[in-house]
């Protein structure tokens, strides 16, 4: 391998390293109204109570389209209804809200979980308050280990249960999470019905052309030493 060579290929790999580690930008959005069209409402036990909490898919009325959302956040209220005007911001998935970073397994299995629920409602066949639920339901599992809830149809459990054992094996690595002022954490797709990808900075792009001109700095510093 020639000098010229070796320094390229350390520059790529060094850009990729940054790339995967930059964080992105924040870009903002405006909520205005979220609904819960496929829904069934339960009883929250742990790691927080609540009753009548209606679990599903939220569809987002948003200053850049409309947005299919799931909650990510046990510990604040999420706003329902219309005449909102509320800022999100994208972002990475990295708590559970409440203090508790989540394990690379457990993002990895939120972000497949969101994609197959997704898919799921987007089939007229599938779109169902079954799926719906069970696909919210099996987010709060996996991100809350110990959660636990009551009230919920036997079909509804029997597939939040299935998509649970599921999760490990599914993948879904397109997906933002949106939060307001670091709360009322949801995610989404980044892409049709979900997050527009010109929404979500890329800073990746920079760090590869970064990394690479001090590769280029390098070689020539080599050749002139």
């Amino acid at each position: 391998m020639t000098l010229r060579s070796a320094v390229l290929a350390a520059s790529t790999a060094l850009a990729l390293t940054l790339g995967l580690a930059a964080t992105p930008a924040k870009a903002s959005f405006i909520v205005t109204a979220a609904a819960m069209n496929n829904s069934q409402s339960m009883s929250l036990l742990t790691p927080v109570a609540g009753t009548n909490v209606p679990v599903g898919q939220m569809i987002l009325t948003t200053s850049i389209g409309t947005i299919h959302a799931w909650c990510m956040d046990l510990y604040h209220d999420i706003v329902i209804g219309s005449g909102q005007n509320l800022t999100y911001t994208p972002g990475s998935i990295t708590t559970n809200f409440n203090g508790v970073t989540l394990t690379t397994s457990q993002r990895n299995q939120i972000a497949g979980l969101v994609v197959y629920g997704d898919g799921l409602l987007a089939n007229a066949a599938t779109n169902t308050v079954t799926n719906s639920a069970a696909t919210q339901l099996a987010i709060w599992s996996v991100e809350n280990p110990g959660f636990t809830y009551s009230g919920a149809s036997s079909d509804v459990i029997a597939q939040a249960n299935a998509m649970i054992a599921l999760a490990p094996t599914l993948s879904g690595n397109a997906v933002s999470l949106l939060s307001l002022s670091g709360t009322q954490g949801l995610v989404a797709e980044v892409g049709p019905n979900g997050i527009p990808a010109s929404a979500i900075p890329e800073p990746a792009a920079l760090a590869l052309l970064g990394s690479g001109l001090a590769g280029f700095g390098l070689l020539r510093r080599r050749r002139t030493a």
